[in-house]
């Protein structure tokens, strides 16, 4: 029978409910084909993912109670070369809770058993864990990581326990009050630590937790406040302190809330989803150890956003300046300077929004009406007045608040005092530090800044960027599904509403391009291809570029192959979510990463054979997955490096720029980070919140204690090592060495006591226990930066000329380390 027979007649007998009779016959195609087929990865075959629940079908039953446990079977899928995407099935698509094959797969598989576990953070369930901490499940090598199944559930449910007790004191409260001081928390938080960027992002998933859990529960109602009672009502709230009982319990929430983000931030979600992220025992304490590597790539994708809303700002502001000198006017209806270079660099930042949403083929904007077919609006006519208005308010509100904050020490960690200060001595009446109107008020504003606004549009831009209340279900704390970075409106009822400290978002390209990827991303995604395709086509390797029909004919899948006589480059691409969290990353790589890979993959054993498409013959073959995101850009996937789109696409489109003369030096460049490395490193250089981002006390590998099952063993521990310290900062070597060298009396593989000692040793210039500490502590972590600069530091003042190779090695490792 040949393959395409027995995928028809396995199919044939799935939709006929033989189940038995469709797994046994599709099992033939072997365990790989088997389990790409059934889990839907041949996109061309509309069917069900047979291993995942689906209410037409109840294939995954059988196939997880029985199939799944015939020994061969069982071997070959757990032996194959994607067992935890298969386990991902079972424990996030399905409710089936099959001990026997659990324990079965603990003991045959345990790397594999805890790696599912951990990537579906099933020890948070609660009608799991005590399954999970079963004496016998793990031999003695992996009971660790029961002691962090049960620890983490533990906490993460006393803190759970803790935010639904106190908001229970919340329900007797209109919604209203409650806003007022939650904006209160937020703007105290904000500015206590003076605005900071990274601060932010941590308070935007608080709030998000937050709203979640209040807008979903029935207790809490809306009063209908205008406008005008709602800012009056929140002035006398925050500062006649009239409900200090709702305010208490309401900044004791978000408190909890805040202490869950960081453990999740620090610890659940690196343990969960990033597997350099490892437990450690270390002296009757568990901590968990970070490669550096890990760390340095994490901070180097954060990076890659902000540099890439930089490069299109910087495209931005060239093409208004060309605007400016061609005759194009600024609007400044205040005659004022400052006004004038605010709407300035506002008009820069438009632009380069603009630009950006381009080149993703996001250039309209598509809603429904009574009409049968969409109506499609240019996406200007929705961008322009959101991002106006953000800007509008954060100069007016942040940009006046950050003044009196800086000009008066007095104010510095007091918000209400300097909000008191801004709100008495200007007559601006949009200065408070929230958003709150009806829709059709928020319609006229923007209707008076833009005459030729379209009210049926911006009703649709609300429904769009909003998070509306009358369509919300139940809360689930590991799926928080509002994002106020995507959706800074709250729709309540009539009502929009959103804090100014998110409501500024709207001047970021990263809220346009989630929200506008959710509204047309099939409609357009296969501009990005005409996109791609036309800019590469003025350069001398050859472009080809499937047609609808040949793409059918490819067993795989490849966009764009470009190729000459010795080289062939096989393209896919991906256009995904801008995003910067572990789990995110872990399911982009899962959906969109891996699938996209074995796709590749199949196309290069496909057109590697004979075929009517295209032949790569005995030419070098590479495989890229290009994709928008930049989580994990120009790492390998299966064989395949990923590379961004958006730097591809600005790269080529500006005339300025270099061309290639063949397909390998285009490869190269990218393959190497050139265009990245050309925009960075100024920045390294010149601007500190870059330099910060990359500094070296910011990149050292992570040893995070979390528990200590011995609390005196514990603090013994701590105390010499502290001690150790302590007494080498007064210069009292020896005893310093003395003192650490009893924290390797109890715990000889510790990289920070190795490398303490190490440097006091290189102080004395006693370079040959110096060097002994240095190897030993690199021994247990391979490539720790800080440990090789300062390894190479005490080479360099010994006469070692290979400290220049140590050197080399953090240059290679670490190419945007700034140490």
């Amino acid at each position: 029978m040949t393959e395409l027979q027995i995928k028809k007649n396995a199919l044939e007998a799935f939709k006929n409910n033989d189940y038995e009779n469709a797994f046994h016959t599709l099992w033939e195609l072997g365990v790989e084909d088997f389990l790409q087929f059934a889990q839907k990865e041949e996109q061309k075959i509309k069917k069900y993912n047979w291993f995942a629940y689906n209410n037409q079908s109840k294939g995954y039953s059988y196939f997880w109670n029985t199939f799944v446990l015939q020994e061969n079977v069982f071997k070959s899928c757990f032996t194959s070369s994607k067992p935890v995407e298969l386990l991902h099935n079972y424990y996030s698509k399905t409710t089936i809770f099959n001990k026997a094959f659990e324990i079965e797969l603990a003991k045959q598989y345990p790397t594999i058993f805890i790696e599912s576990i951990r990537k579906n953070e099933v020890f948070f369930k609660e009608s799991r864990i005590d399954f999970l901490l079963k004496e016998d499940l793990l031999i003695h090598e992996y009971q660790i990581h029961q002691d962090v199944w049960e620890s983490f559930q533990i906490q993460e449910l006393r803190y759970w326990n803790e935010i639904k007790s106190t908001i229970t004191k919340l329900e007797k409260y209109s919604l209203e009050q409650i806003l007022f001081f939650t904006v209160e928390y937020f703007e105290t938080n904000n500015f206590e630590n003076n605005f900071d960027i990274i601060n932010q992002s941590h308070l935007a998933y608080v709030y998000s937790f937050f709203m979640d859990l209040i807008l979903r529960n029935p207790s809490i109602k809306h009063e209908n406040l205008s406008s005008e009672a709602f800012e009056m009502a929140f002035v006398e709230s925050v500062y006649e302190n009239e409900y200090p009982e709702l305010k208490k319990a309401i900044f004791k929430v978000l408190d909890i809330i805040n202490k869950r983000q960081v453990l999740n931030s620090r610890f659940f979600q690196p343990y969960c989803f990033n597997a350099q992220f490892q437990p450690k025992y270390i002296y009757e304490s568990l901590h968990f150890y970070e490669s550096p590597e890990s760390h340095y790539q994490w901070n180097v994708d954060e990076l890659r956003y902000r540099v890439s809303e930089l490069a299109y700002n910087i495209k931005g502001t060239n093409i208004v300046e060309a605007q400016l000198k061609n005759g194009a006017v600024i609007e400044n209806k205040s005659k004022r300077e400052e006004d004038y270079l605010d709407n300035k660099t506002l008009a820069f930042n438009l632009q380069g929004i603009i630009e950006t949403l381009n080149d993703l083929k996001l250039a309209n904007f598509y809603f429904k009406d009574s009409s049968p077919k969409d109506i499609k609006v240019e996406i200007e006519k929705i961008i322009k007045p959101l991002c106006v208005y953000a800007f509008n308010r954060y100069t007016r509100y942040y940009k006046v608040l950050k003044n009196i904050r800086n000009a008066n020490s007095a104010l510095l960690n007091n918000w209400q005092k300097a909000y008191l200060y801004l709100a008495t001595s200007n007559e601006d009446s949009s200065q408070f530090p929230f958003v709150y109107n009806t829709k059709q008020e928020y319609l006229d504003l923007n209707s008076i800044a833009d005459e030729n606004f379209e009210n049926k549009t911006g009703f649709q831009v609300l429904n769009q960027f909003g998070f509306n209340r009358s369509k919300l279900n139940k809360f689930d704390r590991f799926n928080v599904r509002y994002s106020v970075i995507e959706n800074p409106f709250v729709i309540i009822d009539d009502y929009i509403f959103s804090p100014i400290l998110f409501f500024v978002n709207f001047s970021s390209q990263n809220v346009f391009v989630n929200s506008l990827l959710k509204n047309n991303n099939r409609r357009t995604a296969i501009q990005i291809e005409d996109k791609l395709e036309s800019v590469l086509l003025k350069y001398d390797f050859g472009v080809f570029r499937p047609t609808k029909k040949e793409a059918g004919l490819i067993d795989g899948d490849a966009d764009i192959i470009l190729y000459d006589k010795d080289n062939v480059l096989l393209m896919q691409l991906k256009r995904t979510n801008l995003r910067l969290d572990y789990k995110a990353q872990y399911y982009e790589y899962i959906n969109t990463d891996l699938k996209a890979s074995i796709q590749l993959n199949n196309a290069e054993k496909f057109l590697s054979k004979e075929n009517s498409v295209f032949n790569i013959e005995n030419r070098k073959v590479t495989k890229w997955i290009v994709s928008n995101s930049f989580e994990k850009v120009n790492t390998q996937i299966n064989n395949c490096s990923k590379v961004n789109y958006l730097d591809i696409v600005s790269f080529l489109t500006d005339d300025n720029k270099e061309t290639f003369n063949s397909l390998p030096g285009f490869i190269s460049f990218f393959e190497n980070d050139s265009f990245f490395k050309m925009i960075v490193n100024p920045l390294i250089d010149n601007d500190d919140m870059y330099r910060k981002m990359l500094s070296l006390t910011n990149i050292d590998s992570r040893n995070l204690l979390w528990k200590d099952f011995d609390s005196n063993k514990g603090e013994i521990y701590r105390h010499f090592y502290d001690k150790g310290i302590e007494l080498n900062k007064k210069g009292e070597h020896k005893n310093a060495i003395k003192s650490l060298k009893k924290c390797l009396e109890l715990e000889n593989e510790d990289v920070e006591v190795h490398g303490a000692i190490a440097n006091i040793y290189a102080d004395l210039k006693n370079y040959e226990k110096a060097f002994f500490h240095f190897k030993k502590a690199l021994d247990i972590i391979p490539n720790n930066p800080f440990v090789l600069r300062n390894y190479a530091i005490a080479l360099r003042e010994s006469g070692d000329n290979s400290f220049l190779q140590v050197y080399s090695q953090i240059t290679e490792k670490y190419p945007f380390l700034n140490y």
